[in-house]
């Protein structure tokens, strides 16, 4: 065989070959950014693995005046809350723009199962307690994870 011939065989594989489950481990590998911004505008299949449970475990949300306005941090949190297990909300702008608590806690979805570490750091307007629960149910055990936001009168 020469060369040539080996070369064409080994391209005739190609990623649409590749079965999901070895794309979606590929897909872990990524930076979240490059999930997003990349490798989801692919194809449509990409993009539905993309969103596979198991996934998203690790999420930083940049919480900004456009991602409220917006609903894109809404939209994501809803699409891979399930799988969540560390969530991270992050600021940026400047502290006059940065929005209130019960903003922040308008984009939570009020169910996300697997979230054992919540980052909410500083939000304008945290104070006290408005009850939203991140419930938790697995394999018989049960646990609460309490996110009370209340702003200032």
């Amino acid at each position: 065989m020469n060369s040539r011939y080996l070369f064409q065989e080994f391209i005739g594989t190609v990623i649409e070959d590749l079965p999901d489950v070895a794309l979606i481990e590929i897909f872990r590998l990524l930076h979240p950014i490059d999930r997003v911004h990349s490798a989801s505008l692919v194809c449509t299949r990409w993009n539905r693995l993309l969103y596979t449970p198991g996934i998203w475990t690790d999420v930083r949300i940049i919480v900004s005046p456009y991602s409220l306005r917006s609903g894109c941090a809404k939209r994501f949190l809803f699409r891979v809350g399930s799988s969540i297990q560390k969530l991270c909300l992050c600021l940026t702008g400047s502290e006059a723009d940065y929005p209130r608590a019960n903003e922040v806690g308008d984009i939570l979805p009020s169910v996300m199962p697997q979230v054992t570490l919540l980052d909410v750091g500083y939000f304008a307007g945290f104070f006290a307690y408005r009850p939203f629960s991140l419930t938790s149910h697995g394999n018989g055990e049960s646990a609460i994870f309490f996110f009370d936001l209340h702003t200032r009168a």
